[in-house]
């Protein structure tokens, strides 16, 4: 966090708790000269409204100590992460024999799309050929986009027919154990 930031954090600080304080001192004026508790007919109302914007300061006083701890965290994960060279890219690894194209093409874009509904019977005959699969929906989902963005990356816009081929052969090999295609 710079310095200018945490210079403001703390006036924010500082003024959150300067308006509790002047609250709190209003409230324990208000209580007595209403009677007391139990003779507060009319200024109830604004002893009760006081209180709660007293807690509605202190609950906003935290999340701002929260926000500039997370915002250290993560300037330090930054820091540490810049010094180590291993800030992640938009790119990633890639693999040299099939790079993954830096915009989303056509095909990319179906994969990548594809619903719950779709992946689940794929994924049901995945399974039946001896892949390990989860039985929640969305590892069934990640497992069958994995193994059809392997054939996008491999065939481009013939993906469907090559990947309905293999899993064809997959699942021919699994009931007919005998005439196993390539």
């Amino acid at each position: 966090m710079s310095t200018r930031e945490s210079i403001l954090l703390r006036e924010v600080e500082m003024h959150l708790l300067n308006a509790e304080m002047q609250i709190a001192i209003a409230l324990s004026k208000l209580g007595p000269r209403a009677g007391g508790l139990r003779y507060m007919v009319g200024a109830w109302g604004d002893y009760r409204h006081g209180v709660s914007t007293m807690l509605r300061l202190r609950s906003l006083m935290l999340e701002v100590r929260k926000g500039a701890q997370r915002a250290e965290k993560w300037e330090k994960r930054e820091a540490l992460a810049k010094a180590e060279g291993s800030r992640p890219t938009i790119t990633g690894d890639q693999s040299e024999e099939f790079p993954f194209p830096a915009s989303l093409t056509p095909p990319l874009r179906r994969v990548l799309s594809m619903m719950m509904w779709e992946t689940g019977p794929i994924a049901h005959a995945l399974r039946a050929t001896g892949e390990d699969i989860a039985r929640k929906a969305e590892d069934e989902q990640a497992v069958v986009l994995h193994w059809l963005v392997g054939f996008v990356l491999k065939h481009g816009d013939d993906w469907h027919k090559h990947a309905a081929v293999a899993l064809r052969a997959m699942t021919d090999s699994m009931t007919n154990p005998g005439d196993r295609q390539p």
